[in-house]
């Protein structure tokens, strides 16, 4: 049997290589230890379904197949595919070797996976062991003679470096992958004793193995948790004592941990019963298999639908009911005393730095499309009167606790029914957690003062995917690049994540900065795993939402992909009244009927388990389309009564890099090796992006037909190719009214502008380089461009020395710009950062970067811009910059399984 406990643990490590439950998605890995671990099942006992069950099973299987996402289609299709060579067993022995291992794999893979989500979705709400578990590991590490004792949720372990504040949490004592194993393990004792055993014994049977398993499992996790604080103070002893500390990384690199499992795998093997220690009688004929009528394997089929269905819409089923008036307000008192002047200041062209994008001026112009909008300024009262003129309520880093009069007004409010909004920042910044928890901890739930980071690419890359079946909130989402957030602690309150991820790992503040941001390393007190990041909750008649990265939803960061889409989501789900009842109550109470029915027709038939494990894995599939459908009908996108102008950045014809979270992209070194110019530090055009909402008008980025949904088209320095439906396509955008702005740079050395820009009577000369000063209207601006093509045709706009440089021309009722000099506008000659004021020279850029783009969206004339002393009111002074927004850079590359994150 060392085949097949070998096999469980296979498929419990390709599952957290699937989820990315520490490190990325390892598809490669995943799918190479599934395979292997089907393989290695073959050779097992196989079970004799009757034919009529094959073939309900196969057609209730089938679709859960087709429809379900990857990587969880491969339990439905393994499935199929088992059932499908069963049906031909009678032909080959293979045929029923295969079925043997694609049947029971799917069946183990469908339990580890369950036990997963499961596993995660607690972790995610607390890492930390409950007591008296952190003792018990201090006790482990000092029988290892380790002088080490407990310290609330930490375990302190002494070495001759440092005192190291270890977290005694789920992930240390249970690991996911041996929690799989065990699963998986139990799952497949029950496969055995039903092929192996005979029908009087197979209880028994089961439940020895099933608790030799859990004694198994008890002996081996204080050993496995002593064993990893060993091999981390060794590390610790060898590492250099001249560089900072990187010893973590072997609690939760998926290798490491599935050798781990060898242990209670060899364990399984030696002291699991087998048939012939049993007091069996002599086993059926193999081959011998009732066969239940079809009505009754129908009957157990709805039965266990229905509870497929019940289950799922009591997890996932977010009720709605009657949309309120949409009056939303944003909270601008008890903000940092500095930043009280800007909060409402415009996000426009006249103030740069820091204050100038950190703030939510651009999320309130958005949301000022689809709903009624106002301020609660400093000289307003949070009281009852006053919160009952909004339906949604958004409070946003506050940096001063409310008063215990302003909490009750706000709790109240969203007791009789209203939504509230709480936006949060990273290691309770500017005491934000701390005044937004007063309001939050009676609710059930907080803030945490930690900061998240990414085991991807670097720790600051982190990609959120929503759901297969999103929470409302988040059903309009792409996905979404987190900057760097909170976790959410979600308690007691009665809710759902909206937004949850496994790959994350959590650090505690460093008061050493100013904003409290530590530097991303691999720290004994770091919790790991899985964590929320955005939490709705219920309470009394109205709803709460909280999300913890402020940064994702300022206004140099809105219109990257997801982040405004979830910004109308939280609010529009808001924006709606509560259910008059909650059905979970009925639904997981309908569950159970349906389970008991179930089993009550597998029993009195005869029939097996292959039936109800499809049917319940068909009701899940059916409830999940038959739940989003529901809610897009119930919750549609708002419509839009005073929509700004919507410039689409096109990703068909473009792939430069843009912003992502925070920062803009761009490898180190201006003359890296072997790396492509487009990849080189400041040859981004993150900066343009940003910068376009400074003008009052909304971004998104769009592919394929959804390039033409907005009012113009910007492609930047295009190089892919452009097909002759593409094109057709964009005549007729323009043609109907539709703006087109097409950016080119000598840089660009696979340009395929020409193909887009001809169609309108454009040329693009590559026979030189232009340089010289450029002018756009009259003398100015009048600085030097270096790298530019010459444009012919349409009406000139931009010359360097007297050479036409960009153009535009009428087609239709839309307008065509050809820009030759690209160049200009990327990263590098916008200033790298939007955390500064610009220099002079940059400010000349971005003063000829505003008019260009006006001209092609508004078609108005290009005109000098005013001083900034007359641009700039005199109501918004400018203000020196609060805090310091820079990222901490990783020390030094970390040691052991995976490298550095």
């Amino acid at each position: 049997m060392i085949r097949a406990w070998t096999a469980i643990a296979l498929l419990a490590g390709s599952l957290t290589f699937a989820w990315g439950f520490f490190y990325p998605v390892d598809a490669t890995s995943a799918t190479i230890l599934a395979s292997l671990g089907a393989l290695l099942l073959c050779g097992e006992s196989p079970l004799f379904f009757s034919r009529n069950e094959r073939y309900f099973a196969l057609a209730l299987a089938a679709p859960v197949a087709f429809l379900s996402p990857w990587p969880t289609a491969a339990i439905p299709t393994l499935f199929v595919f088992g059932v499908a060579c069963s049906l031909l067993s009678g032909s080959s022995k293979l045929f029923e070797k295969l079925s043997v291992g694609a049947i029971l794999s799917s069946f183990i893979l469908a339990t580890q996976n369950l036990t997963l989500l499961i596993y995660a979705s607690a972790t995610a709400k607390n890492h930390d062991l409950p007591w008296p578990l952190p003792d018990f590991l201090a006790l482990v590490a000092r029988g290892l003679s380790v002088d080490a004792v407990a310290d609330g949720s930490n375990v302190v372990l002494h070495s001759l470096r440092q005192t190291h504040q270890l977290g005694a949490t789920w992930e240390l004592l249970l690991d996911p992958i041996t929690l799989c194993f065990f699963v998986g393990a139990v799952a497949f004792w029950a496969w055995k004793t039903c092929a192996d055993w005979p029908a009087g014994s197979r209880y028994a049977a089961w439940l020895r193995g099933a608790r030799s398993l859990a004694l198994i499992l008890a002996a081996w996790l204080p050993l496995r948790a002593g064993l990893l604080m060993a091999v981390y103070l060794h590390r610790v002893l060898r590492a250099d004592p001249d560089h900072s500390l990187h010893a973590m990384n072997h609690f939760f690199a998926h290798w490491p941990l599935l050798l781990y499992v060898i242990a209670p795998m060899l364990a399984a093997w030696r002291w699991m019963p087998r048939p012939e220690e049993s007091d069996s009688v002599e086993l059926p004929r193999r081959g011998f298999c009732p066969s239940p009528s079809n009505r009754n394997v129908a009957a157990a089929a709805i039965a266990a639908s229905l509870v497929g269905i019940c289950v799922t819409a009591a997890v996932v089923r977010n009720p709605l009911s009657k949309r309120n008036e949409g009056r939303v307000t944003f909270v601008e008192k008890h903000l940092n005393a500095e930043s009280d002047a800007q909060a409402v200041r415009p996000y426009d062209t006249t103030w740069y730095g820091e204050l100038s994008i950190y703030n939510f001026s651009a999320a309130y112009a958005y949301l000022g499309q689809y709903y009624q909008m106002s301020r609660l300024m400093v000289s307003d009262s949070i009281d009852d009167a006053t919160l009952a003129k909004c339906d949604v309520l958004v409070i946003k880093l506050p940096s001063e606790r409310y008063s215990p009069e302003e909490v009750r007004a706000v709790q109240r409010f969203v007791s009789n029914g209203g939504g509230l909004m709480l936006i949060g920042d990273h290691t309770n910044l500017d005491r934000s957690s701390a005044a937004m928890n007063d309001i939050t901890r009676p609710m059930g739930f907080i803030f945490r003062d930690d900061l998240l980071f990414s085991n991807e690419r670097s720790a600051y890359d982190q990609r959120y995917y929503p759901d297969f079946v999103p929470h409302p909130a988040a059903q309009f989402m792409p996905p979404m690049d987190f900057a760097v957030s909170c976790s959410i602690d979600p308690g007691t309150s009665d809710g759902r994540p909206i937004i949850d991820a496994t790959g994350l790992w959590s650090m505690p503040p460093d008061y050493n900065f100013d904003n409290y941001h530590p530097i991303p390393q691999h720290v004994p007190s770091m919790r790991y795993g899985a964590f929320v990041e955005s939490w709705s909750a219920w309470y009394g008649k109205g709803r709460v939402v909280a999300f913890g990265d402020s940064t994702s939803l300022s206004s140099f960061a809105l219109f990257q992909p997801g982040k405004a889409e979830f910004l109308v989501g939280v609010v529009e789900w808001l924006n709606h009244k509560n259910s008059p009842f909650s059905a979970r109550p009925w639904f997981v109470a309908l569950s159970l009927i349906c389970g008991v029915a179930t089993l009550i027709f597998v029993l009195r038939s005869g029939s097996s388990w292959l039936v109800p494990c499809a049917g319940i894995a068909f009701g899940w599939i059916l409830a999940s389309y038959s739940i989003s459908g529901y809610q897009w009908f119930a919750m549609a996108w708002p419509k839009n009564e005073r929509p700004l102008k919507k410039v689409v950045i096109d990703r068909i014809t473009s792939d430069v890099l843009l912003s992502k979270g925070a920062f803009t992209q761009g490898k180190e070194g201006d003359e890296a090796k072997n790396v492509p110019l487009k990849l080189r530090k400041g040859e981004g055009y993150g900066l343009f992006e940003q910068w376009i909402g400074r003008l009052g008008y909304s971004t998104i980025r769009k592919e394929k037909d959804d390039v033409f949904s907005g009012d113009a088209i910007v492609s930047l320095c295009p190089d892919k190719p452009v097909s002759a439906a593409f094109i057709d396509k964009l005549k007729r955008f323009v043609e109907n009214g539709g703006k087109l702005l097409v950016v080119d740079s000598p840089e660009n050395a696979n340009s395929t502008a020409d193909a887009m820009l001809k169609q309108f009577g454009f040329t693009i000369k590559r026979d030189a380089v232009k340089s010289g000063s450029l002018i756009l209207a009259d003398a100015w601006p009048n600085f030097r461009v270096e790298n530019a093509w010459e444009i012919v045709g349409g009406t000139p706009i931009a010359k360097l020395d007297g050479v036409t440089v960009g153009a535009s021309i009428e087609c239709g009722r839309g307008t065509v710009m050809a820009v030759g000099f690209g160049s200009t506008f990327n990263d590098r000659n916008m200033g790298d950062t939007w955390m500064v004021e610009p220099e002079p020279d940059v400010r000349s850029r971005y003063d000829a970067f505003y008019p260009l783009l006006r001209r092609v969206v508004e078609n108005t004339p290009i005109t000098a811009p005013k001083t900034a002393e007359q641009a700039t009111p005199a109501s918004f002074p400018q203000t020196p910059v609060r805090k310091n927004k820079r990222k901490p850079d990783l020390p030094m590359p970390e040691f052991g399984p995976k490298g550095a994150p």
